[in-house]
């Protein structure tokens, strides 16, 4: 099947769905999964971490790469600035992520949500 193909979506869910099924049984209980976005959600660094590297082994178990480069993560009410590692590579801290068109913010700030919809969506 090529790329583009009307198919492509509901197969890389299938697998996607097969691959992950161990992994969703894990602890944080907050995951959110829609197509390829994926956000875990955890009240502490450490569960975290451990949740991001059975992700990546489990999408290498089925001949899938985590793309670290699009990988971030944001820790709210947090004084930890130190990045998250996965193997040898670093995940960078942010203060705020679009996840499906929603921008979060650590802070809790809804200002840059506001900003963020378009104006004809809020007359």
């Amino acid at each position: 099947m090529h790329q583009g193909s009307v198919l492509s979506p509901y197969l890389f869910s299938v697998i996607l769905d097969e691959l992950s099924a161990t992994v969703q049984k894990l602890p944080p209980p907050w995951l959110l999964m829609y197509a390829d976005d994926i956000a875990l959600v955890d009240g502490d660094k450490g569960p975290l971490t451990r949740r991001v590297h059975a992700w990546r082994e489990a999408l290498e178990n089925g001949g899938l790469k985590l793309n670290v480069a699009k990988t971030e993560y944001m820790a709210c009410n947090s004084t930890d600035l130190t990045s998250l590692r996965i193997g040898d590579d670093t995940v960078e801290r942010t203060d705020n992520f679009r996840y499906l068109g929603s921008v979060l913010d650590a802070s809790g700030d809804i200002d840059r949500v506001i900003k963020a919809v378009p104006a004809g969506e809020m007359a």
